[in-house]
């Protein structure tokens, strides 16, 4: 019986690193010895780099809806700028910890499914995706 894994990455397009991702998946020495699913966070710039680099667009590839951070932009004028980092610090915060939360719930359920020998979480990107925490507990 092949062992199973599962790689997960989120980021807003398909980038350098994730050539290591399409890799395996287009691997036949890799194919014959593992079973590979892929999860990715859903994204139309992601599905097209992923799908121009990976043989074979099949059941392998899981595109998943998941909740995405606040994010605030801020004035360029200086005093402004201070009170809107103040006022919007409290959400972002919660923002954030409520995504990995939810998303974590959400992952459980792939991770469950699938139930994979190996999970690989590929985290690219500045500043990092906060889905990939999810990623990290959800495989716990």
């Amino acid at each position: 019986m092949k062992r199973k894994i599962l790689y997960y990455s989120d980021i807003d397009f398909f980038a350098g690193c994730e050539n290591m991702i399409g890799n395996f998946l287009n691997s036949s020495v890799v194919n014959n010895e593992y079973d590979i699913k892929f999860i990715y966070r859903y994204s139309e710039k992601y599905k097209n780099g992923l799908y121009a680099r990976v043989i074979n667009n099949d059941s392998r590839l899981i595109p998943i809806n998941l909740f995405k951070r606040l994010k605030f932009k801020y004035s360029n004028i200086y005093v402004v700028a201070i009170i809107q980092k103040i006022i919007t610090l409290f959400p972002i915060i919660i923002s954030k910890y409520f995504s990995i939360i939810f998303n974590t719930f959400t992952l459980i359920k792939y991770i469950k499914k699938y139930d994979p020998d190996i999970i690989h979480i590929n985290n690219g990107g500045y500043p990092a995706a906060s889905s990939c925490y999810s990623a990290v507990f959800a495989a716990k």
